[in-house]
Parts: structure tokens; C-alpha cells; sequence
């Protein structure tokens, strides 16, 4: 693990989160948002509209968390998702979502993705 500025390092446990849940923004901004309001039951239009993303990458988002198992599809006719994580991923989201806070974690968990998203386009 290398050290940053404020001394804040990712473990592995978080690392392994991200790569394996945190493919893309989208998906970033959907967990924290189903983090910050555990509650709610939509479907993708209103979802992109509260996270303020397109629907289209809303939906791709919302179907990889919940093939995932960290949402769940309430109702496949209306596509009704809620979040209903086992309990070591919602354990692992409190941690992601904590991380964001601090200013180091945020940019090295950024870093972490761009590389992900630049091994996804070369394929």
C-alpha cells in the first residue's frame, strides 16, 4: 500500500470493492445515492433523474448492481430496484462512502476507476 499525503491508504478489502463493484461513475454515484437514501424503490427514469445522469447509463448501471446482488429488482415489469445488499457489501459501501470524504482516499478510489474504465475501452 503506498502512503498519501494525509497518511489515508485504501486497504484491500476496499480495493477489491472497488474493482469489483465500482466499474464507472455511474454505478459510483448509484451507491452512494442508494447509500445516502437506503429507502427508496424507482425505477431507472427517476433514479437518473435524482443523480442526475442519463437513463440509458442509469439503467446499464442499475442491471450490473443488481446482477451484483447489491440491488435488487423488485419488479421486472416496471424495473423497480431497491438496495438490499448482503450485509458485508452494505458493510463495504459505509466504508466506500466514508473513504469519499476524505480528500486523498477520494482522488486514489478516482485513480482506481480511470484505470478501470481505460482496461474496459482497450478491450
Amino acid at each position: 500500500m503506498s502512503s498519501t499525503p494525509n497518511n489515508v491508504q485504501l486497504d484491500e478489502e476496499i480495493k477489491t470493492f472497488i474493482k469489483e463493484y465500482i466499474n464507472s461513475f455511474a454505478v459510483w454515484d448509484l451507491i452512494v445515492f442508494f447509500h445516502h437514501n437506503p429507502n427508496v424503490y424507482d425505477n431507472p427514469k427517476n433514479i437518473a433523474i435524482k443523480v442526475g445522469r442519463s437513463e440509458e447509463e442509469v439503467k446499464t448501471a442499475l442491471e450490473e448492481l443488481a446482477s451484483k446482488k447489491v440491488l435488487n429488482l423488485k419488479d421486472e415489469s416496471s424495473l423497480v430496484y431497491s438496495f438490499e445488499p448482503p450485509k458485508p457489501i452494505q458493510e463495504l459501501t459505509k466504508k466506500f462512502v466514508r473513504l469519499l470524504s476524505d480528500r486523498s482516499a477520494r482522488l486514489q478510489i478516482v485513480s482506481q476507476v480511470l484505470k478501470q474504465l481505460q482496461k474496459k475501452t482497450k478491450r
